[in-house]
């Protein structure tokens, strides 16, 4: 993973970023549900590496769009919604 990417990541949910190529441009944030019984990721899957860092900085590096992130809200709401 790069470090300056990393280190720029604003987004509490957040996991892990690939490099890779075809198939593999992918973005790792937390389950929008837990303690269902699988083992089930919320991978989001880009065409190429552009795509994924303007999705990035758009979501993931900025603190005050962050919480625009079509995941961020429904990760927010199923972590922290009144009972």
């Amino acid at each position: 993973m790069n470090d300056n990417i990393a280190n720029r990541i604003q987004c509490p949910f957040y996991v892990a970023h690939n490099s890779g190529t075809g198939n593999n441009i992918t973005i790792t944030c937390e389950r929008i549900k837990t303690n269902m019984g699988f083992n089930v990721k919320n991978k989001l899957f880009f065409a190429n590496q552009k795509q994924r860092l303007d999705f990035m900085e758009l979501f993931c590096m900025d603190a005050k769009t962050c919480q625009n992130c079509p995941y961020y809200e429904v990760i927010y709401n199923n972590k922290y919604r009144e009972c």
